[in-house]
């Protein structure tokens, strides 16, 4: 069974790293995280409970785009694809374990330091209705 497809709001960690393969392809690699947290009741600060780093991969035009965009360390992104797991060698001798977006699309929202914005849509403004029977009279059909 494949690992399954992710997609949400993350932010940059690092800058973006424009490569070259051998052959000549692109591609962009990113750090992301996540992360969540809750107002501590005694002091009243906002405490990080949970942190997700990924890796990602971004090849050709959704790199290239990625790259115009200006995207840079800290700001917001909409990032998707494979979840994969790789084994490193880190500095000190042990392997390490790093979760990756593979076939990733990764695109700005929101430079660093932009206030969030409810993306909830507004309610349309009223509108007359042609076709409405004002109340107290029967329709004529």
């Amino acid at each position: 069974m494949a690992l399954p497809n992710v997609s949400g709001e993350f932010r940059l960690v690092a800058e973006p790293e424009l490569k070259f393969t051998g052959s000549g392809k692109q591609v962009v690699n990113v750090r992301l995280a996540a992360n969540t947290g809750r107002k501590d009741p005694q002091t009243g600060e906002w405490v990080q409970t949970d942190q997700l780093f990924l890796n990602a991969s971004v090849w050709d035009k959704d790199g290239e785009a990625l790259i115009e965009s200006g995207a840079s360390k800290g700001d917001r992104v909409l990032a998707s694809g494979a979840l994969a797991t790789r084994e490193y060698d880190k500095s000190d001798g042990s392997r390490g374990l790093s979760v990756d977006l593979k076939f990733a699309k990764v695109a700005l929202i929101a430079k660093k330091g932009a206030k969030r914005q409810d993306t909830t849509p507004a309610a349309p403004a009223p509108v007359d209705d042609p076709w409405a029977v004002p109340s107290g009279t029967t329709p004529p059909f």
